[in-house]
């Protein structure tokens, strides 16, 4: 019966044979595709990362520091995973701290220095035992002007 289904349909199985090979292929294919875009989308969100954080640096280092803050918050939010944004947020909350001190408004600045600490304390969490020195160091000093601007608001 075989052959004679053959013999009968032949360039009909034939056919369905050449579509099926056919589809395999295209399926592989946009596997390969997918994979690709993957691999290319990965690289883009590093890039974004790495160029929101010069971005945050830069902005620091030109005493942009409300710039910077809302930068890093925006770094934090699509990455909240990545400790760098977390510690970009820090840093650019304690200096924008410090400018809205510099202009008058204690109360922004106490909020911003603890927003700092809790981002410094959120860094520290991740790190763990391998807590490194200058994440000691940055949390002793983000503590201590918290600290010392909350007691000088107590005393006025």
């Amino acid at each position: 019966q075989l052959g004679r289904l053959f013999s009968r349909n032949g360039e009909f199985i034939a056919a369905t044979f050449i579509i099926g090979a056919a589809l395999i292929s295209i399926a592989a294919l946009s596997q390969m595709d997918a994979n690709e875009a993957r691999i290319e989308q990965a690289q883009t969100v590093r890039i974004l990362q790495k160029s929101r954080h010069e971005l945050v640096q830069t902005y620091l280092h030109s005493h942009a520091a409300a710039k910077a803050y809302r930068t890093a918050l925006e770094e934090q939010r699509t990455e909240p995973q990545n400790s760098e944004a977390l510690h970009d947020v820090a840093v650019s909350a304690g200096d924008f701290g410090d400018e809205l001190l510099a202009h008058g408004d204690r109360a922004g600045a106490v909020e911003r220095y603890r927003e700092s600490l809790r981002a410094l304390e959120a860094v520290a969490a991740k790190e763990g035992r391998s807590l490194a020195e200058n994440t000691r160091a940055e949390l002793a000093a983000a503590r201590k002007r918290l600290s010392n601007v909350e007691r000088r608001g107590a005393r006025d």
